[in-house]
């Protein structure tokens, strides 16, 4: 195991990350207006390769949230757009017909 090269690769898929999401990360950033900025998590695990006997397979991962959502909603939803959960006055008006 070498362990120098895992982390080199490690490393490397990071900047990776950084590369494919940098402008993503930038305009959420920026849209954060720099008051409480932004968190970007990376992890990564660390697993026998299956076909190098002593090599390690490093897996990276990324996660941000490009833009904060805070909504609130209060009171009765319009009928429409009403999820069915369960029977309705409606299905027991026409349970009752049959």
């Amino acid at each position: 195991m070498d362990i120098d090269k895992t982390f080199r690769d490690v490393a490397n898929q990071v900047y990776q990350h950084l590369k494919t999401y940098g402008k993503a990360i930038e305009e959420a950033y920026l849209k954060s207006e720099g008051k409480k900025g932004i968190k970007v998590g990376f992890s990564a695990s660390l697993k026998p390769n299956p076909r190098v006997v002593g090599d390690i397979l490093p897996k990276t991962s990324i996660s941000f949230v490009p833009e904060r959502i805070k909504d609130t909603l209060e009171g009765s939803v319009m009928k429409h757009l009403q999820i069915p959960l369960g029977i309705t006055d409606d299905a027991k008006r026409e349970a009752a017909k049959q």
